[in-house]
């Protein structure tokens, strides 16, 4: 029976490089995730249903920790996203189509951030 090895060479080396990148990487994960974060906010605005007004400005970005929450305060912002058909708890009655833009934002930032955060988590090593 053939057993499989590994050879590590230059472990030493390998392993200063490591440490050099736990030391910077939590500043680049930030970085990156305010980036994106500002991202996803322009892009959700600039799909937004209404160009100018108050839906569109009410957008903006909420620090939760190392978390960034892109979001609206208006509480129709869901309704415009998803549409709404029937009577809401004011006895209005709706038949409004969706008009994704959240979505399709959300979507478009994905690819690139996760992108963006290989390339964080593996330049310099």
């Amino acid at each position: 029976m053939i057993g499989i090895r590994y050879i590590v060479v230059g472990a030493r080396p390998l392993s200063g490089r490591f440490l050099a990148k736990a030391a910077v990487l939590p500043a680049e994960v930030e970085l990156t995730v305010e980036k994106h974060a500002q991202f996803l906010l322009h892009a959700i605005q600039a799909r937004a249903p209404f160009k100018t007004g108050v839906y569109r400005a009410s957008w903006h970005i909420e620090r939760d920790g190392n978390r960034r929450v892109v979001t609206t305060a208006e509480p129709y912002g869901r309704r415009l996203e998803l549409g709404f058909f029937g009577q809401d708890s004011l006895g209005r009655h709706y038949s409004q189509a969706p008009q994704p833009h959240v979505r399709p934002a959300a979507d478009l930032t994905e690819t690139v951030y996760v992108a963006d955060m290989m390339t964080v988590a593996t330049r310099g090593i």
